[in-house]
């Protein structure tokens, strides 16, 4: 009759031990972290093109020689090449203006100069936006985490046990071990600190 009750009040204190380390182990001491991510990215707005010709001065000056510090006024009679100024005159010069940057896109203006004003001019646009997303991920980690064990021993007698408890942030280890010896019931406290 003796070894019955020791034997129902081994399994009460496996599974009183099982629900309750269960039951702390992962319902009451959740570890939650959250995994920030950012990632920035650049992207190519749709291009714009626009054409134009002969625009229309906002105004005309008239601005002034510099002074070059000379005290007299020397004129000096020097030949000049009537045909090839007009030739120069009348020459159309093409200039490429590139206004663009890494950080802001395309923007590329294209500029034909003849008889001394802007006959044509294009431009071509391509902004670069930025954009920033950012990602969070909540992780649940367990800070208990239940174990169960059991142990048959012979030395000089018979000795049957079992154990559980919960493993307490990956180095602790905190648990109950019943154990029958020789018609001797044995409730013991355990604690166990495993290293790295």
């Amino acid at each position: 009759m003796a070894n019955m009750k020791a034997y129902w009040s081994l399994v009460a204190t496996i599974i009183v031990s099982i629900v309750i380390g269960m039951f702390l182990g992962s319902r009451l001491f959740p570890k939650n972290t959250t995994s920030v991510v950012t990632t920035t990215k650049y992207v190519y707005r749709p291009a714009v093109h626009f054409d134009g010709v002969n625009p229309a001065p906002l105004s005309v000056r008239k601005i002034d020689m510099p002074h070059l510090g000379l005290v007299d006024t020397v004129l000096l009679e020097v030949p000049a090449d009537t045909a090839a100024i007009l030739a120069d005159y009348c020459l159309k010069r093409d200039y490429l203006l590139n206004f663009s940057t890494d950080s802001t896109g395309v923007f590329k203006v294209n500029v034909g100069v003849a008889y001394n004003r802007i006959c044509d001019y294009s431009a071509d646009i391509q902004p670069l936006e930025r954009q920033t997303e950012t990602t969070q991920t909540l992780v649940k980690q367990r800070l208990l985490r239940p174990y169960v064990g059991g142990s048959v021993a012979v030395y000089g007698g018979r000795a049957i046990g079992a154990e559980a408890g919960v493993l307490l942030k990956e180095h602790h280890a905190v648990g109950l071990e019943y154990q029958m010896a020789d018609n001797k019931n044995m409730l013991k406290v355990k604690y166990a600190y495993f290293f790295k």
